[in-house]
């Protein structure tokens, strides 16, 4: 199950907003890079060697022996690729001398994807295309925006590492994509008037107790996930499968990396951390990775400033290792396994007392999966355990959590021909949790000493789940996917039923028209049980959403417009003084446009407008208003471009509209406790000024030798140095509202890392 965190989840800082602030979005601007980045410098450094160093894999892909164009043809070991022209040719640069081998994937629509062998590089290849009379998922090389039956968004990692002001956090890369309104600087994903709790993060089809690192009660900075660490990363933002399950708003599935195409060693140092990892390849068939990661932000806040006053910095450390073993052509057996630690303390100015908030938590994963093609049938199964300990204080708060999930994943495809294919899962999750917890008894008066109230839990549980979905394609421009879902939780009150619908049709190549409905449940944060009455369960959360687009293009150029609306029923949430209130309801509307296209002078533009009205039950006033995470409109706009010499500059603007917040109009001064009591004004009533952002980001990969690669890159967070609000804290007789900046001044940071490879 999904739990974000204690009682210190969002719905619990929408109780502690006038207390506590979000930490910088740089906390960790490149930490993927600290820990690997010699896929990075794999896909870059061809740009950089001398040409008696480049070789290339060449061929032809044709379908019914005529060439094709327009095919993403690309190397499986770097993701390096190149789109077929008229005459249906492609060349690939190897820039590893010592390679031999090589496996390439290509795709089109229309058509049936194709894997090809290359036994010696430099040997002309014949790729032939099977036309298919159905819509294929494409993922195309780079990652593209794929209009399908179940719209997806695909990354690659060199995509999260160059997105501008991403800081290389998975996370904030998918923030500029539709669907995800950009709330705060942090890296939660409020997808289509969701909270960041409804969005759960899956590695290997494991889910994860929590998808971020250096989180507190308002927030979260960085991404758990190395980019560097999977083979890709694909987002939904709604109309997912019945196979994914316990999440209301969007799904991020992250594919651990494959077998290592060679022994290499990376060492790296950046302001902020250093690092080495590196890859083992043993045989053909059986290769290990691990990376060390340690982190503190010392040095960059004596850069760039303190602007959150953080004693001690956010400090941690990340270590990871897999193993994997390709058994046969198509059968492949991993383990991953990931074990991060993190903490930090920032001073809180709230209006009764100053104090200093401070963090630290440990979690890890540990996943063992296996994927095959048995003829017409596609296994899949994945058995893990995900674990999350941390304790929280701030004044008279002090919150110990202590989580632990186990989860089976066992799935079959069957194809029974080219227009239908069966897919039947089931899993199971038994969970621990345990909470202690002492919160202030009123929200408006948390310092050392004030009133406090104690609550803990110790349950046990277990979720189990089955699905079916049935993906058939009536028609040769049509694809239609009916699923059916079923999820029990002993933390829940009955077991729930999600039917869900997707369609695609294409009525030209360049056209695409996409509609889905489907109902979705989540079990709520076991943190609401430890607020209510004992031996209580909740219902679980419920949302209905509906979807309907069009895209014109493919490819590099394209635009994709959807309208959505979601509902929703049984919501929980906490008031300010920290009591659960079950039973709310929400409702949101909204709209997203999203367009890819080549630009001038060899760059590529990309712009993403996500629009939103979102709606929910206020928990301390039971009045329909709008949601603390209601941003109405999310604007990205990205340029990219790179030079033969293997530089790659990007540069992205980001605006959003102000998000809502609670006013005061009054205060009484309560002599018994010495502190004056906040009078309210209508609930989220009031709204931040609008948020502007420019950011910049550069890097160079060059070969030192044929075995010594070196890429360095920089970034300016901020580089117009606007001024935009977090948010509101006040005097102590709450007289005078006073702005909380962003945490984001202009931020500069530079790092590098050096791989030494040697033969597989």
């Amino acid at each position: 199950m999904g739990v974000a965190a204690a009682p210190a989840a969002y719905d619990t800082a929408h109780a502690m907003e006038q207390h506590l602030v979000q930490r910088p979005q740089i906390v960790l601007p490149v930490l993927a890079l600290a820990l690997s980045s010699h896929a990075l410098m794999a896909q870059r450094a061809d740009s950089t060697l001398t040409s008696a160093s480049i070789r290339t894999i060449r061929g032809i892909v044709t379908s019914r022996s005529m060439p094709l164009r327009g095919v993403n043809v690309f190397d499986l070991a770097t993701l390096e690729g190149f789109v077929t022209g008229p005459d249906g040719s492609f060349r690939i640069a190897v820039t590893d001398t010592l390679r031999r081998t090589a496996r390439l994937n290509a795709r089109r629509i229309g058509y049936k994807p194709q894997e090809v062998a290359v036994q010696n590089i430099g040997d002309s290849v014949l790729i032939e295309l099977e036309a298919q009379t159905a819509l294929a998922l494409v993922s195309v090389l780079a990652g593209r925006f794929t209009a399908n039956a179940e719209r997806t968004t695909t990354l690659t990692p060199l995509e999260v590492m160059t997105t501008p002001g991403g800081g290389g956090d998975v996370n904030s890369a998918v923030k500029t994509l539709p669907g995800v309104q950009n709330v705060d600087e942090g890296s939660g994903l409020f997808v289509r008037g969701g909270d960041f709790t409804e969005t759960r993060m899956f590695i290997e089809g494991a889910p994860m107790f929590t998808a971020y690192q250096f989180e507190a009660p308002t927030g979260s900075v960085a991404g758990t996930i190395n980019p560097f660490l999977t083979d890709g990363i694909t987002f939904s933002s709604g109309g997912f499968g019945a196979e994914w399950g316990n999440a209301l708003s969007g799904i991020v599935d992250l594919r651990s990396q494959g077998l290592p195409q060679s022994t290499y060693v990376n060492v790296n140092s950046t302001l902020l951390s250093a690092g080495a990892g590196g890859a083992l390849r043993v045989t053909p068939h059986l290769g290990f990775t691990a990376t060390a990661g340690f982190s503190n932000l010392s040095t960059l806040f004596a850069l760039n400033g303190n602007p959150r006053a953080y004693r001690p910095p956010p400090r941690g450390s990340t270590f990871s290792a897999q193993g994997v073993w390709e058994y046969s052509k198509t059968g492949r057996l991993k383990l991953f396994a990931l074990r991060q630690n993190s903490g930090f303390g920032i001073e809180v100015d709230d209006p009764s007392a100053q104090t200093t908030y401070q963090t630290a938590r440990t979690s890890d994963v540990i996943v063992m999966s296996l994927r095959d093609t048995i003829g017409k049938f596609r296994p899949f199964v994945s058995a893990s355990t995900s674990g999350l300990t941390r304790g929280d204080t701030n004044g008279v708060y002090v919150a110990s959590t202590r989580l632990r999930s186990f989860n089976v994943h066992a799935e079959g495809a069957y194809t029974w021909s080219d227009r239908v294919t069966t897919v039947i899962g089931a899993e199971a999750e038994p969970i621990n949790a345990t909470y202690d917890t002492r919160f202030p008894k009123f929200g408006y008066d948390p310092g050392v000493g004030a009133p406090s109230s104690h609550s803990s839990l110790a349950r046990a549980s277990v979720r189990d789940a089955a699905f079916i979905s049935l993906d058939t394609r009536p028609l040769s421009s049509v694809e239609l996917i009916v699923g059916l879902r079923t999820d029990r939780s002993g933390f829940t009150t009955a077991r729930t039923t999600d039917p869900r619908i997707s369609f695609a049709w294409v009525p030209r190549h360049v056209l695409t028209f996409t509609a889905s409905w489907g109902v979705y449940h989540q079990v709520a944060d076991p943190a609401f049980l430890d607020q209510s009455a004992p031996g209580i369960n909740l219902p679980a959360l419920r949302a209905e959403m509906s979807i309907a687009g069009v895209q014109i293009g493919d490819g590099a150029r394209f635009a994709r417009l959807e309208f959505w609306r979601k509902n929703y029923a049984d919501l929980v949430a906490l008031t300010r003084d920290y009591a659960a209130v079950a039973g709310l309801r929400g409702r949101a509307t909204g709209a997203d446009f999203f367009a890819r296209s080549p630009g001038p002078l060899g760059t590529r533009l990309r712009l993403t407008w996500s629009a939103a009205w979102s709606r929910r039950t206020d928990p301390n006033t039971l009045l329909d208003t709008r949601a603390p995470f209601d941003v109405t409109n999310s604007i990205t706009a990205v340029i990219e471009r790179d030079w033969a010499n293997g530089w790659h500059i990007g540069a992205s603007h980001r605006f959003a509209s102000g998000r809502p917040f609670t006013d005061v109009l009054s205060a009484v001064y309560e002599s018994s406790t010495g502190v004056f009591v906040p009078a309210y004004g209508p609930p989220l009533g009031a709204a931040l000024p609008s948020y502007n952002r420019a950011d910049l980001a550069i890097s160079r990969a060059t070969s030192l030798s044929p075995k010594v690669f070196l890429v360095v890159f920089g970034a300016i967070n901020n580089v117009l140095n606007t001024t935009n609000l977090y948010g509101y804290t006040w005097t102590r007789d709450y007289a005078t509202r006073v702005p909380v900046r962003s945490a984001i001044n202009r931020t500069l940071f530079i790092g590098a890392n050096l791989v030494l490879s040697k033969q597989p």
